[in-house]
């Protein structure tokens, strides 16, 4: 099922199973006592669908820890840092909270990524809304002395006009905020009292204002409407504190002719503003019409209802009609049934994993298509370096670790970007060329003690801690894993790359006393590009194992003299190498190659092998260098020719015996072909063979005649027993 995207019709009760999953592995600490309170404000706007506070919450939370995710049009508004100190001084610091609710906020209800990739226009109406607030935040200083004359708070119509908040949630907490400043009753169960019925008178209050606005949604808050509203509810405030005086709100005539003055001389800054009320509403995100629910159903290519012109209403967005009790509190704690499932409980993996269906959440993710710079170039892509070697989470249970990584401007020259595609939902392009670099992270699970080889790593299944969390230069990172996508795949770090220092921060949330995430290695890899000929003709020319060099090698390993010290060897008379490429099972090898890993002296021919690499795009795919024998580590850098298998094809070629698939190699290093017969041509293989045994001496003659290699098993006393 395709993402919804985020707007105004999308209920926000939607995300509170985001947050009851925090809270059940963040519960909250004295030691950031504040993180409950901000939590339970967050629930609030959720429990009555507060869009408005969650697109300007987070926004302020990204100015406060990761300013660089937003886009320029925020941080170059003039209105910016007026915004922030409001919101400072209503919600608090968010120094004041915990490091893990601190990324959780900032990435509540989606992180920034997403919307650019997904939803671009979704994002330019949070902006607008964001952007309105700050240009009349400066107001609120003016509206602030205003209450303290009249000794009443701020109503609805004032904070939405004059100060640009339609958030029902950030009202409240500016009505309170006023109401504790003017009255001063302490902390005593009388001054919770009035407080209670303050709020009470409040919620009626924006209630009737949200109502008043659906009735007439073109009338502006002229000075007639706020001299209205001031006399309605500030009777209301003056009734329930007795003790306090609240003087008469002021005539129509009075507000025309105080207003009037005002035009007449000089604006002095801080100014109570009245914005046009149909400028202030159409800068909001506009409500699709009834087919909004089914949205779910759409394809991932379709534009978001916002975004589709045609199929929105022009009814402006009212202000949040209060259905229910705005006011009440949401319990945090674990409903009746548990949340999540009891441990051990793991999803069962999917038979056949479809990612083109269950992984369109994370369509985001797609791996770019690779472009080659130059037309008609064969390229090929592997892991060659690391950039973080292999770590084991060891230190990690209760901190959050960082990675520096130093990019000098050299190496950025090398690093492709990302061309994005106009197309909505099309995957983007990279551009690559010969020494291209990525940079990509992976986890694998390994249990021993020792550090696995580099060819160990390369031929490990990534594999990744479900209770890691990762962030590369303050954007969260997003694992592709095996229940969507049938294996884990590694991460691509390329397009947040920057020169300098890129940090990546890892964090642990487990339950005490899981200490699993130990058994996971982590690292950062480097994958090099590289073109055909270049890998050819290195192999050729820098990785070429001479013939004395295999020979001795083989003669080391039938002569026992290379194994280690075990209890059993087992010791072969004479070797058996096929001669015969994997790939095609019927011709010898154009130039015999084989992985240093490899454990066998059998070859494949390495044109064949380079061109049935998986490809995307105009490069092959990362990790597909296997051996097509035995499977191990057979990057292009690993990769060796077999200069003594070459000779042995030359002299079979010279003596007109190509029809032979397997050579015997004996304890001496001399070699015999080990023709097999057809049922057209058995007696010419067998007269060649005789021939060619007879002109290589007594050694090959026996040692044709033997049917199969014999084998001794030898054992080896420790002396030390």
């Amino acid at each position: 099922m395709a993402r919804e995207a985020p707007t105004y019709s999308r209920p926000t009760r939607e995300y509170l199973l985001a947050v009851h999953e925090f809270v059940d592995l963040h519960p909250p600490t004295p030691q950031y006592p504040r993180d409950r309170p901000r939590l339970q404000v967050l629930c609030n706007a959720l429990e009555v669908n507060d869009w408005d506070y969650l697109i300007i919450h987070q926004i302020y939370c990204l100015l406060e820890d990761a300013p660089e995710q937003l886009p320029p049009q925020i941080l170059q508004h003039p209105g910016v840092g007026n915004a922030q100190d409001l919101l400072n001084h209503v919600l608090d610091s968010n120094a004041l909270l915990s490091p893990e609710l601190r990324l959780f906020f900032i990435n509540m209800p989606h992180p920034m990524s997403v919307y650019t990739s997904l939803w671009p226009l979704v994002l330019q109406q949070h902006c607008d809304v964001f952007i309105q607030f700050a240009a009349q935040a400066t107001n609120i200083n003016n509206l602030h002395s205003m209450c303290r004359q009249r000794n009443f708070p701020p109503f609805a119509g004032e904070l939405f006009h004059d100060v640009g908040i339609g958030s029902f949630t950030l009202q409240k907490l500016l009505f309170t905020a006023a109401f504790r400043h003017i009255m001063k009753l302490g902390h005593t169960p009388r001054a919770q009292h009035l407080e209670e019925r303050a709020l009470d008178i409040f919620r009626q209050n924006y209630m009737a204002f949200a109502n008043s606005v659906k009735a007439r949604p073109g009338d502006p808050y002229e000075p007639a409407a706020r001299a209205q509203e001031h006399g309605r509810w500030s009777a209301r405030f003056l009734q329930m504190c007795k003790h306090r005086a609240v003087p008469n709100p002021p005539s129509s005539q009075q507000q025309q002719g105080h207003i009037g003055s005002q035009r007449n001389q000089p604006v002095q800054p801080p100014t109570v503003l009245v914005p046009n009320y149909n400028a202030l509403y159409n800068s909001r995100p506009q409500a699709p019409i009834d087919n909004a629910q089914h949205f779910g159903a759409q394809s991932i290519n379709a534009a978001p209802p916002s975004q589709q012109g045609p199929h929105a209403t022009d009814r402006p967005r009212l202000p949040m009609s209060v259905s229910h009790d705005p006011g009440r509190a949401l319990d945090m704690r674990k409903p009746g049934s548990p949340l999540l499932p009891a441990a051990p409980f793991r999803l069962p993996q999917q038979r056949q994993p479809v990612p083109a269906r269950f992984a369109l959440h994370q369509a985001h993710l797609r791996s770019p298509t690779l472009k080659a710079r130059q037309e008609e170039t064969i390229l090929y892509q592997y892991v060659d370096a690391f950039a973080v070697k292999p770590t084991r989470l060891v230190a990690l249970g209760g901190r959050i670790a960082e990675w520096k990584v130093s990019i000098s401007d050299e190496q950025m020259r090398s690093i492709p970007t990302n061309l994005f595609n106009n197309i909505a939902g099309a995957p983007s392009a990279r551009v690559i060329s010969q020494d291209s670099q990525l940079f990509r992270l992976r986890c694998i699970t390994w249990n021993k003690s020792q550090p696995p080889s580099e060819h160990e790593w390369a031929t490990a299944p990534t594999s990744w801690c479900p209770s890691a969390y990762f962030t590369f230069n303050n954007q969260p990172l997003e694992m592709r894993k095996k229940i969507h996508y049938g294996k884990s795949l590694p991460v691509d770090l390329t397009p947040m790359i920057k020169p300098g220092e890129n940090v990546l921060k890892i964090g642990i949330v487990r339950p005490s006393g899981d200490e699993s995430y130990q058994t996971y290695l982590l690292a950062i890899e480097i994958v090099t590009t590289a073109r055909h000929d270049t890998i050819v003709n290195k192999c050729v020319e820098e990785n070429c194992l001479s013939a004395p060099q295999v020979k001795e090698a083989i003669i080391q390993r039938l002569s026992g003299s290379s194994l280690d010290d075990e209890e059993i060897a087992i010791i072969q008379n004479n070797l058996t190498i096929g001669l015969l490429d994997p790939f095609s099972a019927s011709k010898m090898c154009d130039i015999p190659a084989r992985g240093r890993a490899c454990l066998h002296n059998e070859c494949f021919d390495l044109e064949t092998f380079l061109k049935t690499r998986d490809r995307h795009g105009d490069c092959s795919v990362t990790d597909k260098w296997r051996c097509p024998i035995c499977t191990a580590d057979a990057r292009p850098q690993h990769l060796v020719v077999d200069a003594f298998l070459q000779s042995v094809y030359a002299e079979l070629d010279r003596d007109g015996l190509k029809g032979v698939r397997e050579i015997v190699v004996n304890q001496d290093g001399e070699w015999v072909p080990k023709a097999v017969p057809r049922e057209d041509s058995v007696q010419d293989h067998s007269t060649a063979a005789e021939d060619r045994n007879s002109s290589v001496g007594p050694a090959r003659t026996e040692a044709s005649r033997l049917p199969s290699a014999d084998i001794d098993i030898i054992d080896i006393i420790d002396i030390s027993d």
